[in-house]
């Protein structure tokens, strides 16, 4: 046998020298072979502790024991027990021949151990195999006894549920994102927010953030909600015999481009709000007084066409006087902010704890959002719009003591507004002639009247004849309706003399030559 560099003598036929010289023998008290002596550490250690004095004195008793003339009548067994001893004592008065013997019993060991453990990882991987395989063989006798089930539609149904539990755990966590952006910014709102000063332009009216200075110049246009809408208009057909019910059209909602085509001649500068679930639009204007000249015509769309805005179910009221639109239009803005932090925060939330979160703030977050897409529609289309008007020009109409750059500016303007909405308007020769019959044509050397003036003159004078009847049936229905403000002074000029009606006449287009002298 071979060990590294050191080999045991042939003589000693594989027994350990030391249990040879009487050194470390086992409890029977026999020599043992090299591999039963490294079954621990604890007899390596023991054996590489021997000094060589130890192992010389061993050798004296062992060679004394097995010497033949001490064996009487086993001479020859004796004889080679002697040569065993002495090839023993030999091998191990050589320390390098004695280290590398040592060496080989801890590879032995090692060797030893290592079969030990495998032995006992095939043992459980043994009894592992077999448990599966007692449980394979008890669910194929149990599939053999019980009834026969579609292992497709069982996979299928599997794969179902697993999706609906995917989906409905990204859904609690989008919630519980949305709820912590929620209370982020509320805080954030709480510790930075400050209100900022009103800005000025050259062009338009100041754009302030106060919610009350914008609201003072704003009107809010309400339609029926497109569900109720279409129930309605459907229940309507069905009754009346016209049409079925799965026939029935459902009615056209305002979109920001349409609510642009018919407003932007007016000075609709902004879309402040737009919700289709609540049928609500927000817009503001250059001036309360442009305000309220938009929300007159709307009106007289109403009451004159049946294809106009009344297919759209339009109404207007003066948003300052609507109660509790300054507030939501205040929870609206603040919210405004969590659907770009929203999107930010979407791929980064931890999933941590979530703060509570009622339906207003839920409602206003939908508001927000359904807001920032129509402003961006609504800013699009008045763009689109004031490049058309930039792109045409309009011969010039000359007025009495007016200079030529003021008419050309009046008759684009006029042009525009005629262009854009096409009903109720008046050209500059109808306006001349309106503004005549109150005593402010030319010869009297005033400026020029607006066409927007013009209509108000031209509403004025039917509200004084044929507008007292309409005046009259809507106050019926106003009183119905609570809360419900007319606008434009239809209502107040049904009981107004001919007289009043035109010194009020005549006070909005003193306003309105004050305005253009001013420019």
């Amino acid at each position: 046998m071979t060990t590294g560099r050191c080999a045991l003598p042939e003589g000693l036929q594989g027994l350990c020298p030391y249990t040879l010289l009487g050194l470390c023998l086992p409890e029977h008290g026999r020599p043992v072979s090299v591999q039963e002596c490294a079954f621990d550490e604890a007899a390596i250690r023991a054996r590489e502790g021997l000094a060589i004095k130890a192992i010389g004195t061993a050798y004296r008793k062992a060679a004394l024991r097995a010497h033949p003339d001490k064996n009487k009548g086993r001479e020859a067994e004796a004889g080679a027990e002697f040569v065993k001893v002495n090839l023993a004592f030999a091998f191990l008065s050589d320390a390098s021949q004695r280290e590398a013997y040592h060496k080989h019993l801890q590879a032995l060991l090692s060797l030893r151990q290592e079969r030990e453990q495998q032995k006992l990882r095939w043992t459980a991987k043994d009894k592992e195999r077999q448990r599966l395989k007692a449980e394979l063989e008890r669910r194929e006798a149990e599939a053999r006894k019980g009834p026969k089930v579609d292992s497709e539609a069982e996979l299928l149904k599997e794969i179902r549920e697993q999706n609906e539990n995917l989906l409905r755990r990204k859904k609690q966590e989008r919630d519980a994102m949305r709820r912590e952006c929620f209370r982020q910014n509320s805080v954030y709102q709480q510790q930075h927010w400050q209100p900022q000063a009103p800005l000025h332009s050259q062009e338009a009216a100041e754009a302030e953030d106060d919610l009350a200075a914008i609201l003072y110049r704003s009107v809010l246009l309400s339609w029926l909600p497109a569900a109720k809408a279409e129930a309605d208009n459907a229940e309507e057909a069905v009754q009346g015999g016209r049409i079925s019910r799965s026939k029935a059209v459902p009615p056209e909602v305002p979109t920001p481009e349409l609510l642009c085509s018919l407003l932007v001649a007016h000075g609709a500068i902004d879309l402040c709000l737009f919700s289709k679930s609540k049928g609500q639009a927000c817009i503001s204007f250059t001036s309360r007084e442009r305000a309220i000249e938009s929300a007159l015509l709307l009106q007289r769309q109403c009451q004159s066409n049946t294809g106009g805005s009344k297919a759209h179910g339009l109404s207007a009221k003066l948003a300052n006087k609507v109660k509790g639109l300054e507030a939501l239009l205040q929870r609206v803005r603040n919210i405004a902010g969590v659907v770009e932090l929203h999107q930010q925060q979407k791929e980064d939330s931890s999933g941590g704890g979530a703060a509570t979160t009622n339906e207003e703030d839920e409602e206003a977050l939908n508001i927000a959002e359904e807001t920032e897409k129509a402003a961006a529609a609504f800013a699009a289309a008045l763009a689109a719009a004031q490049e058309e008007d930039a792109a045409h020009s309009f011969p010039k109409v000359p007025f009495s003591g007016v200079q030529a750059t003021q008419a050309d500016t009046l008759s684009s303007r006029s042009a525009a507004r005629s262009k854009c909405n096409g009903v109720g308007e008046l050209s500059t020769a109808q306006v001349k002639a309106v503004a005549a019959a109150f005593g402010l044509g030319g010869a009297q050397g005033t400026s020029p009247t607006s066409g927007a003036a013009g209509r108000i003159l031209e509403y004025v004078r039917a509200c004084s004849d044929r507008g007292r009847a309409d005046a009259a049936k809507q106050q019926a229905e106003a009183d119905i309706e609570k809360g419900w403000e007319w606008l434009g002074g239809s209502k107040v000029a049904a009981s107004m003399s001919l007289q009043q009606l035109e010194a009020a006449a005549f006070g909005a287009l003193e306003r309105k030559k004050q305005q253009f002298e001013s420019t």
